[in-house]
């Protein structure tokens, strides 16, 4: 009797919460499916078939209902009408679901035009002038630019670090220069370099990027053009160099863009892309009104008697071994513009410099130039079980011509890291 009794209580508390859970559960139902108007602005994209809108907190609503045509506004900002379908809560450690969106009304904040943002740069006839009979250089700029005192560039000659250039002018380019963008302001700055007595050197760099070097001519003009690029903390900065050897002497103009590096915000739509071609345009506007005349001051030639350019000496200091291997190589020449530093390609080991930092390409491949005299330390990580050997040849170069014949050449002995030789 009392088993009896037992089974029915244990069957009826069963029972009860089984209707407690159904109750719960039709009620969760229920209030998901119970929409609500709400208006929504965040960024547009398309993820398998399907449109989904992100707002500034990261919310996902997956759109449906009136969509037709927005396909063509993928990547743009959108203010969204509609009834939300707010889904139920989720059990614990599982995945919220994204919310459905009935669409009822749509429109554009901003749209991104997939040509970018064109610079405003005035009527051409309105410009100021700028002339510097000292150096030669005159050309016109927008009325909106402004005098920059203290220029924010380095010049990036071969032989910059010779101290032989000047800084003749920088102006700052402000930002509504793109409006509605991620730019945030730049800079013109004109340099020379008269110790630069050869079109063959001016037309290097002391660092450049391989892929971004070429040659530009605008209204008669070729200039020798490479850039740098640098990401970071949700800004992005880029550097345009043109270098051109006029009358005797090698011109640099730098342009610099400054950005804001959209895609760490949450609302990366927010800002049109000032694209290459938009920069292009204004640097080939500005360049169209460069004129380099005679200058009227002659400066003193300081570049040395001529002679047959040489390599006096190549040497390295002892490996010191740390995490990897540091090694400072240093040189010296006479008659030489710049050199330049290659070492044979040996499997699973890695050259880098310390400073400024970045890897070096192995065989004839190299993105900076070195002074005529001078040192640098070098990061060697070796990936292998066994020391190998680096051979790293110096080649001295004298007005854009290279001197293999020249050359020299020094072998250093690089030990594998730390943790490969521990784990022998």
């Amino acid at each position: 009797m009392r088993h009896c009794l037992l089974t029915v209580i244990l069957l009826s508390m069963e029972c009860a919460a089984t209707v407690q859970k159904c109750a719960l559960q039709s009620t969760a139902e229920t209030h998901a499916a119970q929409p609500s108007k709400v208006d929504i602005v965040g960024c547009l994209s398309k993820q398998a078939g399907k449109f989904r809108l992100t707002d500034e907190d990261g919310i996902v609503y997956d759109l449906i209902g009136h969509t037709a045509g927005l396909s063509n506004q993928v990547g743009d900002e959108l203010d969204v009408t509609g009834m939300q379908n707010q889904p139920p809560e989720p059990p614990s450690g599982h995945p919220v679901p994204d919310t459905l969106l009935r669409v009822t009304k749509i429109e554009t904040v901003l749209h991104l035009n997939p040509s970018g943002v064109s610079p405003v740069l005035d009527d051409i006839a309105t410009w100021s002038s700028y002339a510097d009979p000292n150096y030669g250089l005159h050309f016109r700029y927008p009325k909106t630019f402004e005098n920059s005192e203290e220029g924010g560039t380095e010049p990036n000659f071969a032989d910059w670090e010779r101290g032989s250039a000047v800084r003749i002018k920088s102006f700052a380019i402000p930002h509504d220069t793109y409006p509605g963008s991620n730019y945030g302001g730049g800079e013109l700055t004109a340099f020379v370099d008269s110790n630069i007595g050869s079109e063959g050197t001016c037309r290097q760099f002391s660092s450049f990027w391989p892929e971004y070097t070429a040659t530009r001519t605008v209204y008669g003009i070729t200039y020798a053009n490479t850039m740098s690029s640098s990401v970071g903390a949700g800004h992005v900065s880029e550097v345009y160099y043109f270098h051109t050897f006029q009358h005797g002497h090698c011109y640099e103009l730098d342009f610099t863009f400054e950005g804001h590096n959209t895609t760490g915000m949450l609302l990366p739509c927010t800002n049109q892309w000032v694209s290459e071609h938009n920069q292009f345009e204004l640097m080939d506007a500005l360049l169209s009104e460069v004129r380099f005349l005679p200058r009227q001051t002659a400066s003193a030639d300081s570049r040395g008697p001529s002679g047959t350019p040489a390599v006096v000496s190549f040497t390295r200091s002892p490996v010191t071994v740390d995490v990897f291997n540091i090694v400072e190589v240093s040189w010296t020449t006479t008659h030489v513009d710049y050199v330049q530093l290659h070492y044979e390609c040996v499997t699973n080991l890695f050259v880098s410099e310390v400073s400024p930092g970045g890897n070096m390409a192995c065989g004839r491949s190299v993105d900076r130039n070195f002074p005529p005299n001078g040192t640098t330390s070098l990061g060697l990580q070796n990936f292998n079980p066994a020391p190998v050997q680096l051979v790293i040849t110096l080649v001295p170069f004298f007005e854009g011509r290279g001197y293999e014949e020249k050359s020299r050449a020094i072998t250093i002995p690089v030990s594998p890291r730390p943790s490969l030789r521990r784990e022998k």
